[in-house]
């Protein structure tokens, strides 16, 4: 199984492409590869990145669109994070912080994204989820 680099997954995971790595990197016989042997890093690794770094393009939409999915709009020194289908915000929350933005950005998309590898947790914390040993 090949090693992806952390920008490699933090791009697949945040941007809605895992399942194309994981079609990719299919071992023969199989239709995809496990998402936990590709996808390593922990929730937290993923959050520093982003931080220092921003979300990679096409994660979320950044300006009102017609398009459906997640957008992260800046509204005059706030900052609105929405889930958008079939033009209607379907849930919203506002952050004065934009790094408070961003934290709940990478939450929605780890957890919408990777086929329950990311999980919140009862308190509401994301983590990824170990595999049961074999």
């Amino acid at each position: 199984m090949p090693t992806l680099s952390p920008e490699q997954q933090i791009d697949a995971l945040l941007c809605g492409r895992a399942h194309v790595l994981a079609r990719e990197h299919a071992p023969p016989g199989h239709d995809e590869a496990p998402y936990a042997a590709l996808f390593t890093l922990s929730a937290e690794a993923i959050h520093d990145h982003v931080q220092r770094h921003g979300l990679p393009p096409g994660a979320c939409q950044l300006a009102p669109d017609a398009r459906d999915g997640l957008y992260l709009v800046d509204t005059g020194g706030r900052h609105r994070l929405y889930w958008q289908e079939r033009g209607m915000a379907l849930r919203e929350w506002h952050f004065a912080d934009r790094s408070a933005a961003l934290a709940a950005a990478v939450d929605e998309l780890l957890v919408n994204g990777s086929r329950g590898l990311y999980v919140r947790s009862r308190s509401g914390r994301v983590q990824r989820r170990e595999p049961p040993a074999a």
